[in-house]
């Protein structure tokens, strides 16, 4: 161990950085969807805003923002729009996104 005078120890040069954390890919599809996102869609397909769906579920916005970029990630989609879309394609609104 190398102190630095004030007895505080510290890392020199000799040491090699600390390993990078790894993490595995978040899953991808509409398989990947949990029940509470996919409530989220119909929600978001009938026209809701976050805080409508918010105020409907009984859940703060930020919850329901959070939600969204979750689904956003798994749909690999950016907008509203894309995921309404999707959602009626997939038959989302009679099916539940399946």
């Amino acid at each position: 161990m190398i102190t630095n005078g004030s007895g505080r120890a510290f890392a020199g040069s000799v040491c090699a950085p600390a390993p990078r954390a790894t993490t595995r890919p978040a899953p991808r599809g509409v398989g990947t969807l949990t029940e509470s996102e996919r409530k989220l869609i119909r929600l978001v397909v009938d026209g809701l805003t976050n805080r409508a769906i918010a105020d409907r579920l009984y859940a703060s916005v930020r919850t329901v923002n959070t939600h969204m970029k979750h689904i956003f990630t798994k749909l690999d989609i950016n907008t509203r729009v894309e995921l309404t879309r999707l959602a009626i394609e997939r038959g989302a609104v009679a099916n539940g996104v399946d």
